[in-house]
């Protein structure tokens, strides 16, 4: 079990390492890119674009496995549409918001 502290480092952790693949990524297509370009001949009147393509985590477009979907089933779900000028309907939907996080916390807890 994680305290509290430890899974904030934890989340700061993975969040930098993500940074870091994302720019490391963006730097290699730039290069990429670069080199591509530098290829063709400055006589050549050949059109001479780079397609970039980025493909998306194979979990994004599967649907969620069984166990995943019993525990989002568990979640009350928001009703209330209401942003933070829509006044009363606003509290209305911070009260379901937090209970949710609060049913979502007591799952965590008894699944450990």
């Amino acid at each position: 079990d994680m305290t509290p502290i430890q899974r904030a480092q934890a989340a700061k952790a993975r969040k930098e390492a993500a940074a870091k693949l994302q720019s490391s990524t963006t730097a290699a297509e730039q290069t990429h890119d670069a080199s591509t370009n530098n290829d063709a001949s400055p006589l050549s009147n050949t059109d001479t674009t780079t397609t970039t393509t980025t493909t998306t985590p194979p979990s994004s477009s599967s649907k969620p496995d069984p166990t995943t979907k019993h525990n989002l089933s568990r979640i009350p779900l928001l009703k209330t549409k209401a942003g933070p000028r829509d006044g009363e309907p606003w509290i209305a939907r911070l009260r379901e918001e937090y209970a949710s996080l609060i049913k979502f916390v007591s799952n965590n807890k008894e699944s450990d």
